[in-house]
């Protein structure tokens, strides 16, 4: 991995230190084979469009490595349509990410080796199965080449053209350390990272281009460095750090190729190039019509492929396809007969069901119809509502929709000030939705937290079985809206567990701003008023702390069920590494995964076991890899747990059958 995308895993997905070898895992949860959706893959998704018409995708973390989708031609509406992706094992031994660059009108591929990063030309094989026939390493001026790049023609000649930052000493991070050190930063977690201004402690940094004329095509050697100019200036970029792309792109209608840079979590600046004066200089030049200056679909790092392999007959303006975060697919394509650039996602036959990575969801009845739906959070911000039109035991999944609150579809996002990760993560939304009957009157709601700690409910104005939902209403807790902590989901104690002359609302089990697990009272007449925080207790009477501090905190999924079938409610959650981290919990294991607390105490004044990890059915433990086990148990009537439902950070669904405390 670049150093550029390293950057990303150590914003939004860094979490340090190493990590336990996944286990095996169940297989997603997939649409029939005959179902087209959008396509919906992994985290932080790089496509290589392939010489036969394939694509090449690399995904980071869960799943990590390369997967290559068969070309089916197109949608009645013209959309890309590809298989489901397939894992190419020698590609994810061999390589660490992907690119396809046009030189001299010719698609070229690259691949970075694995374990040093150096970038290598591969040639491929026009036919399928994918082939490797030859790599060949890339130098410049001797040097092997490392780091983000491109390669440009123009009537002067072929440039390489190399990002790279320009650190000088600087931190992103207040206090110059990240959020996921030992002891932790006190500069960062909740209500801090910013002065009274709102504006974020941490420092900019600068990014610079420099570049290299190609000597050989053969070798794939090229000259000595020299700095890329601009107005007379050398060519830099300052912002928060945030992962960076350079491409080459043929979209002003012309014979010469431009560069399109993708920066600073969602921006897009594209150039024109020509030697001045013997230096490479880029002219800024205006993004034609139909292609925005800020990536509305996709944001930090977005990835592009060109489409030229598949559009043999394009001359002077070639599409493209963009990936990144939060694992989707768009096309960028030239509209002739209006003469101006469209996009469309691409699409996916018989894959996974998908949202957009960090995957939050619970196995619940939406419309009333007998069948256990699954409604999902994401890292978006989105809440998805995938259909069941079969059983609980044979699902049939009709493609994701997001739900929408007053006929607007809803996404909570950070801002430039939301998250205690900074600004970098403004495109986030963290959000932990939970389906209850918030106000008792047979509807079901929807409650939810998200990256600022915000807990709102959506009510339910449909009915059973067409369900609408209102406006976000804030819970107020001490007469002011209740804040927790971060991207943590919300549980319910089931009447069931409650003694019937209880006139209150069913309470709220939540993780406080202090990172203590506590139980909400609430207003009968007024639901959504928190009336006292009451704090859970370990059975020496201390307070349950399952997070951390600083970017260690919240991050845990909460659900209620009676796991060992004694009639007292316990509480299933699910962890990341981040607990591991935080050296909080002793039992607390290096990757993410499911855990249990036995209540060992009553349903009226419960206290509880430490926790204990949750084994697949093979008695394997469950491992979602970093960021987040997120559970929600699939119950009898009676309320026990039959399955385990979990989300992962590659926005798919698994489905763990009879699971069990671990030995």
């Amino acid at each position: 991995m670049s150093k550029t995308k390293g950057i990303l895993l150590a914003c939004f997905l860094a979490c340090g230190g190493g990590v336990k070898a996944q286990n095996s895992l169940p297989a997603p949860l997939r649409y029939p084979d005959s179902t087209i959706s959008d396509f919906g893959f992994g985290l932080d998704l790089k496509p290589v469009v392939l010489p036969n018409k394939n694509l090449l995708v690399s995904i980071s973390l869960l799943g990590n490595g390369f997967y290559e989708c068969k070309y089916l031609g197109k949608t009645a509406d013209g959309s890309l349509l590809y298989s489901r992706p397939e894992r190419n094992e020698e590609f994810s031994r061999k390589f660490g990410e992907g690119k396809q660059i046009y030189v001299d009108g010719k698609p070229e591929y690259f691949f970075t080796e694995k374990p040093t990063r150096r970038w290598v030309h591969v040639e491929l094989a026009d036919d399928a199965p994918l082939r490797i026939i030859k790599t060949t390493s890339l130098t410049v001026s001797g040097s092997p080449l490392v780091g983000e790049f491109t390669i440009v023609k123009n009537r002067d000649g072929v440039f390489l053209v190399k990002y790279s930052y320009v650190n000088e000493g600087k931190s992103y991070w207040p206090g110059g350390s990240n959020p996921w050190i030992y002891p932790p930063n006190p500069e960062i977690g909740f209500g801090k990272g910013y002065n009274a201004n709102g504006s974020w402690k941490g420092d900019k940094t600068r990014a610079q281009f420099s570049y290299a004329e190609l000597n050989d095509k053969n070798r794939w050697e090229f000259g000595s460095y020299k700095k890329v100019l601009s107005n007379g200036e050398p060519l830099t970029l300052e912002f928060y750090q945030s992962p960076s792309g350079i491409f080459d792109v043929e979209v002003l209608g012309k014979k010469e190729q431009q560069v399109l840079i993708t920066w600073d979590v969602d921006k897009v600046t594209l150039y024109e190039t020509a030697l001045f004066k013997g230096i490479l200089n880029f002219f800024p030049k205006k993004l034609p019509k139909g292609i925005s200056s800020t990536t509305k679909e996709l944001y930090s790092g977005a990835d592009i492929s060109s489409t030229q392999p598949i559009y043999k007959d394009l001359t002077a303006r070639h599409g493209f396809v963009m990936g990144g975060n939060p694992g989707i697919l768009i096309e960028y394509y030239f509209d002739r007969k209006g003469s101006e650039w469209k996009q469309r996602p691409v699409k996916m036959k018989g894959g996974n069901l998908h949202i957009q990575t960090l995957a939050v969801p619970q196995w619940v009845d939406w419309d009333g119809d007998g069948n256990s739906d699954i409604i999902g959070g994401d890292a978006s911000g989105y809440i998805w509502f995938f259909k069941n039109t079969g059983t609980d035991e044979k699902p049939i999944w009709q493609p994701g929709v997001k739900l929408k609150s007053q006929g607007k579809v809803i996404q909570r996002q950070a801002g430039l000030t939301g998250s205690i990760q900074g600004p970098n993560e403004k495109r986030w939304g963290y959000v932990q939705p939970v389906v209850i009957d918030w106000d008792n009157d047979g509807l079901l709601d929807v409650l939810c937290n998200d990256i600022k700690g915000e807990y709102v409910v959506y009510r339910n104005t449909g009915d059973k079985h067409t369900p609408k939902l209102g406006p976000a209403k804030p819970l107020e807790y001490n007469s002011k809206p209740f804040k927790a902590a971060w991207r943590s989901k919300p549980a319910m104690v089931p009447q069931r567990y409650l003694s019937q002359s209880i006139e209150a609302a069913a309470p709220m089990l939540a993780i406080s701003s202090s990172g203590i697990l506590c139980s909400y009272t609430r207003d009968k007449t007024i639901p959504d008023k928190l009336t006292e925080e009451i704090p859970l207790k370990w059975e020496n009477g201390e307070g349950i702390r399952i997070v951390g501090f600083a970017g260690h905190e919240g991050r845990a999924t909460l659900s209620v069920c009676d796991y060992n079938r004694d009639g007292k409610w316990d509480i299933l959650f699910g962890q990341g590494i981040h607990m591991f981290q935080s050296k909080e919990v002793k039992e607390a294991k290096p990757y993410a995964t499911a855990y249990v607390l036995i209540n060992s105490g009553t349903n009226q004044k419960p206290v509880f076991e430490r926790p204990k990890v949750i084994c697949q059915e093979n008695g394997e433990p469950i491992n979602m890899d970093r960021h987040g086990c997120w559970v929600s148990p699939v119950l009898t009537k009676e309320g026990f747990v039959k399955d385990i439902l979990a989300g992962g950070e590659d926005g798919r669904f698994y489905l763990f059958k009879n699971p069990r405390i671990c030995k």
